[in-house]
């Protein structure tokens, strides 16, 4: 079954792509969630939220990796910000039709960030 939802996904990405206007409207971010966790010194408390992902560029164009951001959300609207993640998520050109496996880990004083479940690939990385 999983293996149909990812094909499914493919062939959106590339009928999608086929039309895309920017590099990042032909993307697709598959995440599964790997750990969450927390961080206490004696000032501050940081909870911690990880995924593991796949970014797959469905377009036309590459994607310099190095240009783009990410923010994780939850259903309220609140953006979390990217911590750590591998460095081959960052660094270099994503081709067309190709796609990158990582992870990306979220920090916030915020508890808030649990909830998080969806993350963002950005070009506005304010």
């Amino acid at each position: 079954m999983k293996y149909r939802v990812f094909c499914a996904s493919l062939l959106c990405a590339f009928s999608y792509g086929a039309n895309a206007e920017s590099p990042l409207d032909s993307v697709m971010l598959f995440l599964t969630q790997k750990s969450m966790g927390a961080v206490w010194t004696s000032e501050k408390t940081a909870h911690i939220k990880s995924f593991d992902a796949l970014l797959f560029n469905g377009g036309k164009k590459e994607i310099d990796l190095g240009s783009v951001c990410y923010k994780a959300y939850d259903a309220k609207g609140n953006s979390y910000r990217l911590d750590a993640t591998d460095e081959n998520m960052t660094k270099g050109l994503l081709k067309p039709g190709k796609s990158v496996k990582g992870f990306y880990e979220f920090l916030s004083e915020d508890e808030g960030i649990y909830s998080a479940s969806v993350v963002k690939v950005l070009l506005d990385c304010k």
